[in-house]
């Protein structure tokens, strides 16, 4: 076999397996695939690499700058497959959970209030059609390939232009140009999702269990609806193309992807935002008046997630929260940046709010805080991201659970810990709902 044929064997067998490898992420993970499944797309990236390698080493090109030519496309290439798998993870998470979309008692409020059309025609793509949406997709583009381009266009000048530090130097440079190009375009994106976010005239037009209610703290906003970062450092290997190519996707958004098996999630605007923050549909409330729209919203929602925070509203939720529906259908989230003093001044607050609501025997019963004595993560010394989870079975037995999470790594992304910590959740309020019949209460 020549070197030419052995060059174009090697590249047929590469793009063999980069095909097998972006197949494997659509494939539907069941029975015996579920358990080699997950495992397939990140196996065939190494054989892609092993490939390529062996692509660049046997070429027909001089013997050392033939290697990049391979390796930046196997580089593009592997980055492009690694940001797919998110996808595959987001559906195959949609499928594992059968939960109704309507239910009987939704139905029946459905016909009897014209308004919950408005509710099930919105189109949550129709931003993709606005200027800043293209412009920001254009600018993500144009970054990506021009990092792309700048570093696999350095590796062979490196061999023959002196002197070595101008390279090197207009390497790097173009590097952070291109990365700062395409995040921009990623903010782009994102704000053209913040400007056609739906809006909720008001809670009457949510029908009973057919929402999921999000309540935190208006300070996490910003934290939660920030933007990956892309990470500027490693540029040059697949890694570094999957973080360029990651999803304009917060926190938020992702949790909203979490949650959509059992239904889309809404929350309560901060008073007088005129442009809300992408991810769940805002709702508006009176400013002084708000806790019995909110009491009326926990009576009514499906599943019921609540962001701790140190702020007197919170306590009130959660503790509002404990009195009212089932422990199936509350989940508490603890961020990672919250100490040991502020979980300790949120469960003492919440104890207090609980011992002001002892006006039934229903209540009394609720009269001790379930919430556990210590953080979800308190015995993590690790300084890597992570979420908390706090969940709860029948008698409000609670079960604390805390996840990783890493966004440079396509399996164990934050989407990834929070499926992780929903798991249990779900399959809770599953059972309850089997064996109880409703949707909500």
């Amino acid at each position: 076999m020549t070197e030419v044929e052995w060059y174009v064997a090697t590249c047929g067998t590469y793009l063999a397996l980069l095909s097998a490898s972006a197949a494997s992420i659509f494939i539907p993970w069941r029975g015996r695939w579920r358990r080699i499944g997950r495992k397939a797309p990140l196996f065939s990236v190494y054989l892609i690499l092993s490939a390529g390698l062996i692509s660049g080493l046997k070429s027909p090109y001089s013997q050392v700058p033939g290697i990049y030519l391979p390796l930046a496309v196997l580089t593009v290439a592997e980055g492009s497959a690694l940001a797919l798998i998110p996808v595959g993870v987001k559906r195959d998470w949609r499928r594992t959970w059968t939960f109704p979309r309507t239910v009987k008692c939704c139905n029946r409020a459905a016909e009897s209030n014209p308004q919950e059309e408005q509710w099930e025609v919105f189109d949550p793509a129709r931003h993709r059609n606005s200027r800043p949406w293209i412009v920001g997709q254009a600018l993500h583009i144009a970054g990506v390939a021009m990092v792309t381009v700048s570093t696999f266009t350095a590796l062979p000048l490196i061999h023959t232009v002196e002197p070595l530090w101008l390279v090197s130097v207009s390497a790097a440079s173009l590097n952070l140009l291109g990365a700062a190009i395409a995040n921009n375009g990623r903010k782009l994106r994102l704000e053209a999702r913040r400007i056609h976010a739906q809006r909720i005239p008001s809670p009457g037009v949510l029908q009973p269990g057919s929402f999921v209610l999000y309540l935190r703290t208006f300070d996490s906003d910003e934290a939660q609806a920030a933007l990956q970062s892309v990470t500027t450092s490693h540029l040059g290997d697949g890694n570094g193309i999957y973080t360029m190519l990651l999803p304009a996707g917060s926190n938020e958004e992702h949790l909203v992807d979490a949650v959509s098996p059992v239904g889309p999630m809404v929350a309560v605007g901060i008073p007088g935002e005129s442009l809300p923050h992408a991810g769940a549909k805002r709702m508006q409330l009176p400013e002084e008046d708000w806790k019995q729209p909110v009491r009326q919203l926990l009576e009514r929602a499906r599943l019921v997630v609540i962001v701790l925070g140190v702020r007197p509203g919170t306590m009130w939720e959660v503790a509002e929260a404990i009195c009212t529906i089932p422990p199936q259908r509350l989940v508490l989230i603890a961020p990672a940046h919250m100490t040991d003093s502020e979980y300790f001044q949120v469960r003492l607050g919440v104890s207090e709010e609980l011992s002001l609501r002892v006006t039934s025997k229903e209540h009394a019963k609720r009269k001790s805080n379930p919430l556990p004595y210590g953080r979800p993560y308190t015995q993590n010394k690790s300084r890597v991201s992570g979420i908390g989870f706090i969940r709860f079975s029948e008698g409000w037995a609670a079960e604390a659970q805390y996840e990783h999470y890493f966004h440079s790594i396509p399996t164990q992304t934050y989407f990834h810990a929070l499926t992780k910590g929903l798991s249990t959740v779900f399959g809770e309020l599953e059972k309850y709902e089997r064996e109880t019949g409703r949707c909500w209460e």
